[in-house]
């Protein structure tokens, strides 16, 4: 679910949108997908522990959970590339915080809704 929606929100919506830096970016046919499923994977166990610690079994639990931890860590990492890099700024940041508000919401949604089928 979360390649998925990042799919869709990172690169259909939020596209043309980000100031990104093209000499920064990989071109389409060398972006390493393996990466990226992993990646979203590793971001998939973060919220199944933290919603199954928690003992949320509901959709709209696990959105709203999932979403306070997504911003938390978009922000946090905005931040950082902010204040250490020139190829961020302050207007990426928001737009991933938005984006990974989007993104993890359906995450956990989706697992929110998995842990409490019967």
């Amino acid at each position: 679910m979360y390649f998925l929606m990042g799919w869709v929100v990172y690169g259909m919506v939020l596209d043309n949108m980000m100031n990104v830096n093209p000499s920064i970016m990989l071109a389409d046919e060398d972006v390493r997908m393996e990466f990226i499923a992993i990646s979203c994977l590793i971001a998939g166990l973060l919220v199944a522990y933290v919603l199954l610690k928690a003992n949320i079994s509901d959709w709209k639990t696990g959105a709203i959970t999932a979403m306070v931890i997504g911003v938390l860590i978009s922000i946090s990492v905005g931040f950082s590339m902010n204040a250490m890099y020139n190829f961020s700024s302050m207007n990426d940041t928001l737009l991933d915080a938005i984006g990974s508000l989007l993104c993890f919401g359906g995450m956990g949604a989706v697992t929110g809704w998995y842990f409490g089928r019967k």
